[in-house]
């Protein structure tokens, strides 16, 4: 074994250890409830091959995740927020574990930092600990992209393979993005390289494999689905990709990539921007490679209509490794002054934050009842991040400042995760309204207006024990039509719209309390009377589902 792959398993493993306590110390929380009833229902049916939101066909995302789950579900026993992540957990061990290997091609010390700096990037580390698509969809890209830049200068046909299964799974975890961030990443890397002759090759063999691909996909579904299956994925996969509103602005991703990638999005901009010195050498190339592989993911993604601050996730790797550049090139006179003239103040203050937040975890689990006596446990972890890299006592002065940095964050999120989120998870828990829901609904059936079914709905779904008929709406005039036919038992709104329903409702509802499902205050009315009164001038007006 090299010393190289000896420190990316060194460095998979010691993310491993942050983020399994992230999730196991917790509740369910967000889209974390739409996992968990895709992985019930392959649970209770079997596999299928398209995943099922409560019983009904949900096309947004192909299976391969939530498979994944089901199958660390069964190995835990039980449905769980550890069992769900536990799939991103693993891809992100394993796309730490391609990044350093990637950068020790060029220095041991160059990938030693690149992992060390995607651990505790912020964004990587929240994402990857939840049940999200997102961390899975990243390594399959890094996966890709890794085998085939190393294809690229050896030649050999099982790196051509390996990144062939790469795309796959990309593709299975969330869809044509999974082919579409590696595929113009290795072809734009070609171009800047004037490399033409590869660029025809290998742009002929990709599409080859994408045709034939796709192909086998559509045809396994169609005949596993049926046709309107097959019509109904490539609308969801491809047309509804164009066809969205947009929810946020053009340039949303550079927001999220100086926020969510800090401090490493400031390193990594400065060396994005630095000229190479024009040598043939394994760093310069593997650099010129991780700035492509940045600038395509966040042109394609800007490029998409619905944005969320999770879906830059492919691009933390790059970011990663071109920050640990910056810090590894940091060596020359001018920047060893200005680095022994700052490394004092910064050495005292990481020390401050270190012990500070040490001294607040050992006594939080006394006053916190969310808290875990694990996170004792879990502190000297942090330390082991400094003590695995390479040549820590004998580094220079602006590597010693990058680890005191790293081992920083990493003890400020082992406590983020123990302290902040199982409260926020607890916040979110929803039972207690439910129970008092279907208390008074006595098996008969409530009617949500203003609630989408895929958010809060689901908490509501995912904490119920009886079998009492819901239904969803999202408009006052199909609201109006359902209690004057079905006669729910209840109506539940969003407590803002208490006012409004009150007044074009009238004496068809009576009031009954408010309660909090997850973080959204909900109203219950008493459905009585179906005795339509005149409609108010904002009956007709649609409100959008919040």
């Amino acid at each position: 074994m090299t010393d190289s792959t000896r420190d990316s398993l060194l460095l998979a493993l010691i993310c491993g250890l942050f983020l399994i306590p992230a999730a196991a110390f917790r509740g369910p929380t967000g889209l974390e409830f739409r996992t968990a009833f895709f992985v019930r229902d392959i649970l209770q049916n079997g596999p299928s091959l398209i995943p099922r939101l409560d019983g009904a066909p949900y096309f947004d995302y192909p299976p391969l995740y939530f498979l994944a789950a089901a199958l660390a579900t069964r190995a835990t026993g039980t449905i769980n927020p550890l069992s769900l992540a536990l799939p991103g957990i693993l891809s992100a061990m394993g796309t730490v574990y391609l990044t350093c290997l990637l950068a020790g091609r060029a220095r041991r010390a160059l990938g030693v930092m690149a992992g060390a700096a995607l651990i505790v990037t912020p964004i990587f580390s929240a994402s990857s600990s939840q049940a999200t698509v997102d961390p899975m969809l990243t390594f399959f890209i890094s996966l890709a992209l890794v085998a085939y830049y190393r294809y690229l200068s050896s030649g050999a046909p099982c790196l051509f393979l390996l990144a062939c299964a790469g795309l796959a799974g990309g593709t299975l975890t969330k869809g044509p993005i999974g082919v579409a961030i590696p595929v113009s990443v290795v072809l734009m890397y070609l171009l800047t390289q004037k490399m033409w002759r590869a660029f025809a090759i290998n742009l002929i063999r990709l599409g080859v494999f994408l045709l034939l691909f796709s192909a086998l996909c559509f045809t396994v579904v169609a005949l596993a689905e049926g046709r309107a299956a097959f019509r109904e994925l490539i609308d969801a996969q491809l047309l509804d990709r164009v066809r969205d509103e947009p929810n946020a602005a053009r340039a949303f991703y550079l927001g999220v990539f100086f926020t969510g990638f800090a401090p490493w999005s400031l390193f990594a901009s400065i060396q994005l921007f630095r000229r190479g010195d024009g040598e043939a050498t394994p760093r310069h190339d593997i650099l010129v490679f991780s700035k492509v592989w940045l600038l395509m993911s966040v042109i394609l993604l800007t490029l998409a209509s619905i944005k969320h601050a999770r879906y830059l996730l492919p691009a933390a790797p790059p970011t990663a490794l071109l920050c640990a550049a910056f810090w590894d090139g940091a060596h020359g006179r001018r920047a060893a002054k200005y680095f022994n003239a700052v490394r004092p103040w910064i050495r005292g203050i990481c020390i401050a934050s270190i012990a500070a937040g040490t001294l607040f975890a050992i006594a939080a689990p006394v006053w916190l009842p969310f808290a875990s006596f694990s996170l004792i446990l879990a502190i000297p972890a942090a330390g082991l991040l400094a003590l695995a890299t390479v040549g820590r006592r004998q580094a220079g002065d602006s590597r010693a400042v990058f680890y005191l940095l790293v081992w920083t964050l990493a003890v400020g999120f082992l406590i983020f995760c123990q302290c902040i989120l199982p409260r926020t998870s607890a916040r979110e828990d929803a039972a207690p309204f439910v129970e008092a829901v279907e208390r008074e609904a006595k098996g008969r059936p409530v009617l949500f207006f203003g609630i989408k079914k895929e958010y809060d709905g689901l908490k509501y779904l995912y904490w119920r024990r009886g079998k009492n008929e819901l239904r969803f709406t999202a408009t006052v005039d199909e609201m109006g039509s359902l209690l004057a036919s079905r006669a729910p038992a209840l109506l539940i709104a969003p407590a803002g719209m208490r006012a409004l329903l009150e007044s074009i409702r009238g004496g068809t509802l009576s009031f009954l309390f408010e309660g909090k499902l997850g973080k959204r205050r909900c109203a219950v009315f008493r459905a009585g009377a179906t005795t339509l009164i005149p409609p108010h001038p904002d009956a007709t007006r649609t409100r959008s589902l919040q």
